[in-house]
């Protein structure tokens, strides 16, 4: 890793510590100064480990991060103002970017893990039935299309990721994986804090989904980016 990629990534780290800290005790206002810096370090560290021209992946990939950083600023604690809608969307389309880096991968259409076993799709097509069986009281009508869209297009991520893991070199491979999975853990967190309300009790729950985005985001850049440069034998 380049010494530039090395600052950025420490400066990532701590920013995602602070925020980590204002989630735990309640800083709103802060948030609103330390939460949209994530992303944007992140991408910065992607950009100076990555040599020039980038390749499609990290092109890719730096668009699903920028698009992560609108979801992000859609998504503070706005007064008198509720953007989720606009977060959903932003997100929705950072994944999409995502699969298509992913997609990238040499091999990903003919040799993929789901094409020798796609019996791997049905958990996760019955995980997401479940989840979202449980969230349908809680989620507004004119909400509930939207949700079903995105809880389809991040399992799709998911399983993209799991999709390519053996073509992926180590230990890019696993870092990709782990940030699929926490990534969704945390928005299924976030969508049972948001429409199961009354009966989700969470400790903290806020934290918990801070960790969980920050590490899912950090292994999905690492594992793209690394795998744009690193290809299994």
């Amino acid at each position: 890793m380049r010494p530039l990629s090395v600052l950025w990534s420490v400066l990532f780290g701590l920013a995602a510590g602070l925020q980590l800290l204002v989630e735990a005790a309640g800083w709103s206002r802060i948030e609103f100064w330390v939460k949209p810096s994530l992303m944007p370090l992140l991408m910065a560290a992607v950009w100076s480990a990555t040599r020039k021209p980038f390749p499609r992946p990290v092109r890719l990939l730096l668009l699903g991060l920028f698009l992560s950083w609108m979801g992000d600023v859609f998504l503070l604690p706005w007064p008198e103002a509720d953007f989720f809608a606009w977060g959903l969307a932003a997100f929705l389309l950072a994944h999409l970017c995502y699969i298509s880096a992913m997609f990238q991968q040499p091999g990903a259409r003919k040799r993929g893990l789901l094409k020798k076993k796609p019996g791997l799709v049905f958990p996760a097509l019955l995980l997401l039935s479940g989840l979202l069986f449980w969230l349908w009281p809680g989620i507004v009508a004119e909400m509930r299309l939207p949700v079903v869209l995105y809880a389809g297009i991040i399992v799709a991520m998911v399983l993209s990721a799991i999709h390519i893991h053996p073509l992926v070199a180590v230990p890019y491979r696993h870092w990709l994986v782990a940030g699929a999975l926490l990534f969704l853990l945390s928005d299924a967190l976030l969508a049972a804090g948001r429409f199961r309300e009354s009966t989700f009790l969470l400790p903290a729950a806020g934290f918990w989904v801070m960790l969980t985005y920050m590490a899912g985001q950090a292994g999905i850049a690492a594992g793209l980016s690394g795998s744009s440069r690193n290809t299994a034998a």
